[in-house]
């Protein structure tokens, strides 16, 4: 998955520059990319087909990864305004 991270990271820094859907569809991509990344490097790695690495690797850490990923947005737009960053 650690291919699949750096995509991600990728979409929640350019995310940082929309607001509301676009920001919200932008890092959906990054997450789904991430896991589809991981997903297929698994089945990969292990022979199992892509169903199977999914349901194993993939879907278990789904919806920690979406709330990891909102707080990190969250926590990002705290420390733009705190820092008074200009990303």
């Amino acid at each position: 998955f650690i291919l699949g991270f750096v995509v991600l990271v990728a979409a929640c820094s350019l995310s940082q520059r929309y607001k509301g859907i676009t920001k919200a569809l932008t890092i959906s991509v990054g997450l789904i990319l991430c896991h589809a990344i991981g997903t297929c490097w698994f089945s990969v790695i292990s022979g199992e087909g892509i169903w199977a690495s999914f349901v194993c690797a993939s879907l278990p850490y789904l919806a920690k990864d979406v709330i990891c990923v909102v707080f990190a947005d969250k926590s990002a737009g705290i420390l733009k305004r705190v820092y008074k960053l200009d990303m």
